[in-house]
């Protein structure tokens, strides 16, 4: 920072690490005197405003969600609703669902609601094949190098 006139420029340095969770602004003043008699004093606020960076995960409410759903019940029921938060904020903190298709229901019977977490059926149930699905829904923030977490949904079919 610097001023005009002909003195010095003036250099802020933080003593600390900032974290935009903690304090978002910083309003400073900075008094300077001279040397001279009488001494004269001048000074300056400086606004300081702390950028989010995303250093947060989702977290979910629960590690593991239960649900019961019975074999007969219509395509499109709700069978569990899963809930992150990110303690970041804008996008950085703004959560979408989605499960991971890659270790769980490859054949793709249920779904979730990528912003409510409403988990769903997508497909008829069958006791007779399959009693219970294991789940693994991911919360995905929408940062720029996007910071995942994720859970697990038990659903029995009954």
């Amino acid at each position: 920072m610097s001023g005009s006139g002909s003195g010095a420029g003036l250099e802020l340095a933080v003593s600390a690490t900032l974290d935009h969770e903690t304090t978002t602004d910083y309003r400073l003043v900075v008094a300077a005197v001279d040397g001279g008699a009488p001494p004269r004093t001048g000074h300056v606020t400086v606004h300081v405003s702390v950028a989010d960076s995303n250093d947060n995960r989702p977290v979910f409410d629960a590690a593991t969600y239960s649900a019961t759903i019975r074999e007969d019940a219509e395509v499109g029921t709700t069978v569990a609703r899963v809930r992150a938060t990110d303690a970041d904020s804008g996008a950085n903190g703004r959560v979408r669902y989605h499960v991971d298709r890659t270790r769980c229901d490859v054949s793709g019977q249920f779904e979730v609601d990528a912003v409510s977490g409403a988990v769903y059926t997508t497909q008829p149930l069958d006791y007779d094949v399959v009693q219970l699905y294991e789940l693994i829904v991911v919360a995905a923030d929408h940062g720029p190098q996007s910071l995942q977490s994720s859970a697990v949904v038990s659903v029995q079919v009954s």
